[in-house]
This record gives C-alpha cells, sequence and structure tokens, in this order.
C-alpha cells in the first residue's frame, strides 16, 4: 500500500482501518476520488460526456480507443489512421457518441479531460499525473519560434498539451515520451487531427524517460532537441528508484530536468513546470546547483494557479544550454516581472529571485543578524489520528479546549473552537507533554503565506495546524521574540526569502535577530503585554520601533508597507 513503517505502526495502536480510510483521502495513494480538472479544457457537452465516462466499467484502453477512433473519423481513410488502428486495434463496442462540436474542433484537449476525470486521484498521485493548464502552456511557449527546421521533446508529454501548442510547422518537428501507454495513444490522436494533411505518424514513445530502454532501443540514443518544454512529475516516485550523479535528492521532476538537459542542443532552450519547494529548500541544492552552472537562466515564473486537487506552489524556469560567468534574467510573478542578476560563484546553491532594490533591504537586515532561532525547542501539534471522533465542538466534562492554526492571531489566540479528552496513549503523534504544558510559549499557524505567531500562557493543547516555539535567543525575552516575528518587517523578509505555502522551521531558524539592550527588550516586552492585553493599537509602534533599530529611513519603510499591504490594512 505504499505507506511508511510508522504509518503501519500508529493504525495498529489505533485500530484504525487504514485501508479504507486512505481510499476516501485526496492525494493518497489508494484514493479513488475523481477530481474534475476544469482547469486543463472545456468545450459543450464536454461534462455530459464526463457523467457518462464516469459510470463506464470498459477498460480505459477500450473507451479510449474507441473515443480517439471518433476523433479520427474527420480525417477519413488514410495510411496514418489504419498505421494507428494496426497500432492499437481491439474490438470495443462503444455507446458513447462524441458532440459534433468537440469533434469539430482540433485544438482542445478533450480527450485529455476526460481521461483526467476518469482516472482516480490516487493514481494520478502515484504517477505524478497532473496535465498542465492551458494558460500556462501558451505563456511558457511564448519565447519559442519552431518555424520549419527546429524541433521540440516534451519528455512527459501526457495526451500531448505542449505538443499541441508548440506552433509547429510540421509534426515531423515535434516528439514526446510518455510512460502512460493510454496517455500516448491520446496524443498520437490528438496530433494527427491537428497535422490533418502530414504524412508523418506521431513520434512519441510509450516509455520510462527515466530509464536507459528509451535510448537503448535506439529510438532517441542520439537525438538532440532546439526545445524541451514539459511539466515533468514532482516529488519522490514511490514505485521505483531512480539514480543519478548531479541529483541526490531522487526528485523526479530535477531528475527530468538533467536528463534532458542533455538532449538539448548547444543554444537549445528548456522550459519546465517544477514545484515551488525546488527553489528554496536545502535538499534541492542540487538541482540548482545544476542550473547555475551549465545553464543561462532566461526566466522564473511563480505562479498563485493551482492544479485540481493539489496544494503545492509550482514555478516554471525557462533556460538556455550555454555556459555563463553571470546569470542575468526576469522574475515574474502576476503581472510584474523584475530583473535579476547574480555572479556564477563556485559552491553557490541558491538562485536569486529579488529585484537589486528588494536585494538592498535584506542585506541590511542580514547585516544586523546576531542570532536566530536555532538554538530554540520546536514541537509539532497533536495529530489525532481521527479528528472526526476524538474532536468535540462542545466542552464535555473532563475535556479541555485545543486551538488549531484558524484559532491563532497575531499575538493572541481567538476563542476555541474545538474541545478534546487528552490521553497520549490514544493519540497518533504528540510532542512531550512539557511543550505543550510550558507556562510561556508561542504557537504559530504551519500553513500559511506569511508569518502569525501567538502568545501562550495557559498551558495549552494545539493541533498539527499549529506548532510550538519556545524560543531561545540571545538578549530577548519570549515577548519580544514574538515581536519581531509578527513584525512588518520580518514578514517582508519571510515573504521574499521563502516561496513556500508552509511555514517550515528551517525557514524560521535563517532569519537574523539584531542585537538589542536590556532596554531595549524591556521596553518591547512592556509594549506586547499592552497588545496581549487589548491595546492591539499598540502593535503599530512595536512596528514602528523594530524599523527604528535598523536605522530605516521613511522611504523604506514606505516601500516595505507598499508591498506587504498594497494600501490596505493587515489582518490576523
Amino acid at each position: 500500500m505504499l505507506i511508511s513503517t510508522a504509518t503501519r505502526r500508529n493504525w495498529v495502536k489505533l485500530d484504525t482501518q487504514g485501508a479504507e480510510r486512505l481510499t476516501r483521502r485526496a492525494n493518497k495513494t489508494c484514493s479513488e476520488k475523481l477530481v474534475a480538472p476544469d482547469n486543463y479544457a472545456c468545450g459543450e457537452g464536454l461534462d455530459a460526456l464526463a457523467a457518462q465516462l464516469i459510470s463506464s466499467t470498459s477498460p480505459d484502453v477500450d473507451i479510449f480507443y474507441g473515443l480517439c477512433l471518433q476523433k479520427l473519423s474527420v480525417l477519413g481513410k488514410n495510411a496514418r489512421v489504419d498505421r494507428f488502428i494496426s497500432e492499437y486495434g481491439r474490438e470495443v463496442s462503444l455507446d458513447i457518441t462524441v458532440p459534433a462540436g468537440l469533434l469539430a474542433d482540433p485544438k482542445r484537449d478533450w480527450l485529455g479531460y476526460l481521461y483526467q476525470m476518469r482516472t482516480p486521484e490516487g493514481q494520478r498521485n502515484l504517477r505524478g499525473q497532473y496535465y498542465t493548464h492551458s494558460g500556462i502552456v501558451g505563456y511558457m511557449l511564448s519565447g519559442t519560434a519552431l518555424g520549419h527546421e527546429r524541433t521540440l521533446l516534451d519528455p512527459c508529454c501526457g495526451t500531448g498539451a505542449f505538443l499541441m501548442n508548440a506552433g509547429a510547422a510540421s509534426l515531423s518537428q515535434l516528439y514526446g515520451v510518455d510512460i502512460d501507454e493510454v496517455a500516448v495513444m491520446i496524443a498520437k490522436a490528438n496530433l494527427m487531427v491537428l497535422f490533418p494533411d502530414d504524412a508523418t505518424y506521431p513520434q512519441i514513445y510509450c516509455e520510462d524517460y527515466l530509464e536507459d530502454s528509451l535510448f537503448s532501443a535506439g529510438k532517441l540514443d542520439s537525438a538532440r532537441f532546439d526545445y524541451i518544454y514539459t511539466n515533468p512529475p514532482w516529488g519522490i516516485c514511490k514505485t521505483r528508484q531512480y539514480f543519478s550523479d548531479e541529483i541526490s535528492s531522487g526528485e523526479r521532476s530535477s531528475l527530468f530536468f538533467v536528463k534532458a538537459f542533455g538532449q538539448l542542443k548547444a543554444g537549445g532552450q528548456m522550459g519546465f513546470l517544477m514545484p515551488s519547494s525546488l527553489l528554496k529548500v536545502k535538499v534541492h541544492q542540487d538541482f540548482r546547483s545544476f542550473v547555475l552552472k551549465n545553464a543561462r537562466i532566461r526566466e522564473i515564473s511563480l505562479y498563485s494557479e493551482r492544479f485540481n486537487g493539489v496544494f503545492t506552489d509550482f514555478f516554471s524556469v525557462s533556460v538556455i544550454r550555454e555556459a555563463v560567468e553571470s546569470q542575468a534574467y526576469s522574475v515574474r510573478k502576476g503581472g510584474s516581472a523584475t530583473f535579476v542578476t547574480q555572479p556564477v560563484v563556485e559552491g553557490r546553491t541558491e538562485i536569486e529571485l529579488n529585484a537589486p532594490e528588494v536585494q538592498e533591504i535584506l542585506t541590511m537586515v542580514d547585516a544586523r543578524g546576531y542570532d536566530t532561532l536555532g538554538n530554540s525547542i520546536w514541537a509539532l501539534g497533536i495529530v489525532t489520528g481521527d479528528n472526526k471522533r476524538k474532536l468535540k465542538k462542545v466542552r464535555e466534562s473532563g475535556a479541555e479546549a485545543i486551538y488549531t492554526g484558524k484559532d491563532i492571531g497575531r499575538y493572541r489566540l481567538k476563542e476555541p473552537t474545538n474541545f478534546i479528552h487528552y490521553d497520549r496513549t490514544r493519540l497518533q503523534q504528540c510532542a512531550k507533554d512539557e511543550y505543550y504544558r510550558c507556562p510561556e510559549k508561542l504557537v504559530y499557524k504551519f500553513i500559511s503565506k506569511s508569518l502569525c505567531f501567538a502568545y501562550d500562557d495557559s498551558s495549552g493543547l494545539f493541533l498539527n495546524s499549529a506548532n510550538i516555539l519556545i524560543p531561545n535567543v540571545r538578549g530577548m525575552s519570549i515577548k519580544t521574540v514574538l515581536a519581531f516575528l509578527n513584525s512588518e518587517l520580518f514578514s517582508y523578509y519571510y515573504s521574499k526569502k521563502f516561496t513556500d505555502l508552509k511555514v517550515l522551521k528551517g525557514n524560521l531558524t535563517a532569519l537574523p535577530f539584531p542585537k538589542i539592550t536590556a532596554q531595549q527588550d524591556a521596553e518591547i516586552a512592556e509594549m506586547v503585554s499592552r497588545v496581549l492585553n487589548g491595546e492591539e493599537s499598540l502593535a503599530d509602534k512595536v512596528n514602528d520601533y523594530v524599523y527604528a533599530l535598523y536605522g530605516f529611513p521613511s522611504a523604506i519603510v514606505n516601500r516595505v508597507k507598499n508591498e506587504l499591504y498594497g494600501g490596505t490594512t493587515r489582518t490576523a
């Protein structure tokens, strides 16, 4: 079932019916949930067609072979259709008719939409099968120019989104690879209809691009391409292990990037859609080091969109295969772009995402760094193993409050909305009691784009959507540490340094706290105490005090505020 030993142990401890629970949870390996990829394709009659397919008990390969034949019917009888039938032919009785409007639109991948709609979430999670939004595909390919001679490879082509939108003059310019037999079949049908008068049969191979079989069979062994664009699977593969001299992490999109780069012509251009963790998380410095040493970065784009059923942030990176002494590229986020430069330094593993004026502020904060949270105590919130049964909305006799991430405001906790009978022997995961019962501690939202910390002196319990920090910063009391963590300046610093949707311990320990006097510590702590006692307006004075410690002029303060709020008011 592809679960860890620790998970099995917890199931036994809690008498959990694990297999049944996994099938009900999205993004788990056994989940049977169907998720509509409504950000991938649309079209009149598509929803009704999807409803028919969901209820069908026929194998996917039969269903989509029948649908491919209907799509290919617009070509009539020709040699390529005959070859397709020879390759995939089977006896299929498909009582489903595709609307004429869909058949008349060769550019829309409605077959890919239906295939995703039909595939359970667990299978898509294992395969990394999350097809790319059409808008993102179009944007990523906007820097390509295939003309009549240049070639493009998609090593994880799925049903062909990048290949269909590449703007090729001939099908002979396009190559694709995918491990999914049905997806490859669909991609071939899509491309044949898109190029109705082309004599070339689609050059798409059903292989694992990360294995050597594709190359040892002579299919693409010596091929080099002008362009390589794709959205590869993300994360560690749960069903097999791959090895690479450059990528020790085993992260699949990094492995695909390195292998594809080896097939890129000198001066060729490559674009990949990848999880944002690759830009900052320490374990992925192997990917960043490879990019900085081997390629010239053209652009990095950070996206706010999400794939249906997935909560991972992602970015696209466009590179050119040529050695450089200094990187110079644009970073795009939303509707704006900034220009970034950084020298190529031996051993450097960080890809800069900030404009020079932003980096100037971050450098000023770094320069005052005196201590970090590295020697502090950290603890996770409670994992009950079954929130539905163990959390109560009404306080029962013997139960106590348990706070969630939603109950954390800046500085103060909100009124609890959940209660629990605390018996750690019946809970899946708990930190040490001494951390929960600590007379003073800080707690913070774990899932958040910004920093949000609260003070707790009630020895309260917290669910795993909240994490616990008992800080140890030289020269600072716990309330002063709280002031810095909730300050506008630290929020700005954190947002510019890190891109994660989660507030991670590794990121927090990188925050540089300045050296302050005992008097300054006392003054800040006294203001925080008053905020905790209800004088919320004093939070602005705490911010002003922090800015003053760094000696920031009003122009820099205004720039920070404008980027944080854009003229709006800060909320908890």
